[in-house]
């Protein structure tokens, strides 16, 4: 009886310590639990995107992640090199090539305010060299209708002493650059142009309407500082 009662205590002790203890997961065919190969795995897997990670920049830096033909010193040190003495520009031309080019532009434009200056100097020579020949000079053109008027009036119907001189500007080598000059000169860009004594009294329409008034005479007189003999002329 005795017996009995210690193997009921025996068997109920025995089930009441299975409650307590932790199930043992059961092996799969590779012999291995299914928790331990749960966590080898996520341990593999941590170490495979390590190593991916670790092999995109190795070397110290040497190369740049999924371009392993670029390295990271090469691009750091490429904006450090010495500049090269042939740079080239934008357009594709050598500096050096720009500079010759600015510099012979330089002397083109250098020449040619040379021979601007020296045109120019010529030009105002030759009006100073015109109005000193009489003192009285008409700028006409040979085809002018109002430079015909105009030298009809001072020639032909005035005797004056000495004689005016006349310059035809289309028959002049420097003429176009005279009556740019004596535009700026006087304002009167057009012809006839009549200087008594270096001083511009207009064109044709100021020569006829002073002869109209009968003070062509006076006025040529006048500014011709009373060196100037001028008189109508007879008619017949």
């Amino acid at each position: 009886m005795l017996i009995f009662l210690l193997l009921i205590l025996f068997i109920l002790y025995s089930s009441i310590l299975a409650r307590f203890r932790t199930p043992e997961v059961a092996l799969d065919s590779s012999g291995g639990s299914f928790l331990t190969k749960t966590y080898l795995g996520l341990e593999n897997e941590q170490a495979q995107s390590e190593l991916i990670s670790g092999s995109s920049l190795h070397n110290e830096g040497q190369f740049v992640s999924g371009n392993p033909q670029i390295s990271l010193s090469s691009l750091s040190s490429s904006s450090d090199e010495p500049e090269t003495i042939n740079k080239v520009s934008t357009a594709g031309v050598p500096n050096d090539d720009v500079n010759n080019r600015n510099h012979i532009g330089a002397e083109i434009y250098s020449e040619r305010t040379v021979l601007k200056s020296e045109k120019e100097t010529e030009v105002e020579k030759e009006l100073h060299r015109i109005l000193n020949i009489s003192p009285i000079v008409i700028f006409s053109r040979t085809r002018c209708p109002f430079s015909v008027r105009a030298k009809n009036i001072l020639v032909k119907k005035y005797s004056i002493d000495p004689a005016p001189h006349i310059l035809e500007l289309d028959q002049h080598p420097l003429g176009s650059s005279l009556q740019k000059s004596l535009a700026a000169l006087t304002g009167r860009s057009s012809v006839p142009n009549v200087f008594i004594s270096g001083k511009s009294i207009g064109g044709c329409d100021e020569v006829t309407d002073l002869d109209q008034k009968n003070i062509l005479a006076t006025k040529i007189y006048e500014l011709g500082k009373q060196s100037i003999k001028v008189q109508l002329r007879q008619t017949t």
